[in-house]
């Protein structure tokens, strides 16, 4: 029977550390496994280790690479793999972005945790949170890369991930979202975005979802790179989504172009105020360039400021779609202006087209009225 022990010790600063200890069973010698930082953690690496010991995994002491199979080091050798096909030419540059996007809140959220330690109960709760806050795409997104690490640490010996795996993806056609603003609303929360602390940003990523139907990686991928200023104040911009590998130019709309030449204006500023080095080229980034991956916080509270319930950024892409149709397009206007791939996906909106009709309802009221 193997046998793994944890001992407890005490650092100079009063917290506590966990030594983790096994005896070989080989040479029945006691050796040193590593050491973790929390007793959750020791005690999942405890039982790792006793189920590689019993089915003769080979063990993989602690090191730099290998701190106690965390997510992050999973994550890391994921995008390893990723790179490897990149460089020889197995993988998209825009796919590899993407893994890159969709992999940074995972790293985030349990980079520092061993994977054994990672539930089914809360993956299952982060995809639904995500969900109710953005949509279930993006849920799906995030869960699908999640399983991808999970699977890296499957094949090194770790069970316990095949439970997270299993893990389903949620129905997209079940959690379609029709929820959207009326001109007024909108005004409301563009308004309410300049009293949060993202007031110089905030206003202009609204209105890049409102007025051109961005989605969250479309706004925080852009880059001053796809922005081109033309003559007489025109300005053209070029979106890429990586979910769908879609494509599409947009000249800016008044309002979108006037805040974003005010949002150029502050970081400028700043920069030049502060002696801050530009190292990135994101439209919306932090002040040296470097990209904003959410502001799902700040967005919440300009929601909460403007008394609008129930609203994700994610829905002001709806609200673009349903625009354009109340504004007399298509659907496959919608389709194309959106990046949509097929018609069925913009079809989600034909509940609104009816709205157009109003001189049809009015004429059919009148006909009820004469017949009285």
């Amino acid at each position: 029977m193997p046998t793994v022990t944890i001992r407890r010790k005490e650092l100079k600063s009063g917290k506590m550390s966990y030594v983790i200890q096994y005896v070989d069973p080989i040479s029945g010698d006691k050796k040193h496994y590593g050491v973790a930082r929390k007793s959750a953690d020791a005690n999942a690496i405890k039982a790792d280790l006793n189920s590689r010991i019993m089915l003769g995994l080979p063990i993989i002491p602690f090191s730099r690479r290998n701190k106690g199979n965390y997510f992050g080091v999973y994550a890391g050798l994921l995008m390893d793999k990723l790179k490897f096909k990149l460089d020889n030419g197995k993988m998209s540059k825009a796919t590899y972005d993407g893994y890159v996007y969709f992999l940074a809140p995972l790293v985030a959220l349990y980079g520092k945790r061993s994977v054994q330690s990672i539930t089914v109960d809360e993956v299952e709760n982060y995809r639904d949170s995500v969900a109710s806050e953005n949509s279930a795409c993006l849920a799906n997104r995030r869960l699908f890369i999640l399983k991808q690490v999970m699977k890296l640490a499957l094949k090194d010996g770790i069970k316990s991930c095949e439970a997270v795996i299993a893990v389903k993806a949620l129905s997209e056609k079940a959690h379609e979202r029709n929820r959207f603003l009326l001109p007024s609303e909108l005004d409301r929360l563009i308004a309410a975005a300049r009293q949060t602390r993202a007031k110089y940003y905030l206003p202009l990523a609204i209105l890049l979802g409102a007025e051109h139907g961005t989605s969250l990686q479309e706004v925080t991928s852009l880059t001053w790179s796809d922005i081109h200023f033309w003559q007489e104040g025109k300005v053209m911009m070029e979106l890429y989504r990586s979910k769908n590998r879609n494509d599409r130019t947009h000249y800016l709309m008044p309002r979108t172009c006037e805040e974003l030449q005010r949002w150029q204006q502050h970081v400028e500023d700043r920069r030049r105020k502060r002696s801050i080095k530009k190292v990135g080229d994101f439209v919306i980034s932090r002040l040296d360039g470097r990209q904003m991956n959410d502001f799902d916080k700040s967005f919440r509270k300009a929601c909460e400021i403007a008394g609008i319930e129930d609203f994700t950024y994610h829905d002001l892409r709806h609200c673009y779609c349903t625009n354009i149709l109340l504004a007399g397009g298509t659907l496959k206007d919608a389709q194309s202006m959106i990046g949509h791939k097929t018609l069925r996906m913009t079809d989600r909106y034909a509940h609104v087209v009816g709205l157009r009709d109003t001189g049809i309802q009015e004429r059919l009221a009148a006909h009820y009225a004469e017949s009285e």
